[in-house]
């Protein structure tokens, strides 16, 4: 899995994150695996993790130290999965 590729994919989440409100956690985990399927991410599939964090909107990006947003540590390269946790309205 390429850095380029990573950060493609980042910049698309981060997008749907931002385009689309809050969405209900499950219902924002079928978009970003419709995201992953169109995008060439065969194999990949989102799970729904409301056991690290289970507010009312959807996310895969986490907060840095620094204030920006990533998804990498959402991603399980070993499994191959996405996380999507609920978190609070942003």
């Amino acid at each position: 899995m390429g850095r380029d590729r990573v950060a493609a994919l980042a910049r698309e989440v981060e997008a749907l994150e931002r385009g689309t409100g809050c969405v209900a956690p499950d219902e924002f985990a079928e978009r970003v695996q419709a995201l992953l399927d169109r995008s060439g991410w065969a194999g990949w599939r989102t799970r729904l993790r409301l056991d690290v964090a289970d507010g009312p909107c959807g996310a895969v990006s986490a907060v840095n130290g620094d204030g920006s947003r990533s998804v990498e540590p959402a991603l399980d390269v070993a499994a191959r999965r996405v996380m999507v946790v609920g978190e609070p309205r942003r």
